[in-house]
């Protein structure tokens, strides 16, 4: 699972807003909706994808 949402090599703010954007959407109704939010792709951006995402924060 990969938290760089942005896709620009990097997980940082830009990342983090796309997930704000997202957060608890359950919509996702493809790995491409959501805009790549639904990191874990359960179908919904909710606290296990924010896991993820401050586990690879800044990397």
């Amino acid at each position: 699972m990969n938290a760089d949402v942005y896709e620009d090599g990097k997980v940082d703010l830009k990342d983090m807003a796309m997930l704000a954007n997202w957060w608890v959407d359950d919509l996702c109704q493809s790995p491409a909706a959501c805009m790549g939010a639904d990191i874990n792709r359960d179908r919904v951006v909710d606290i296990d994808d924010l896991r993820v995402f401050v586990d690879q924060w800044l990397y």
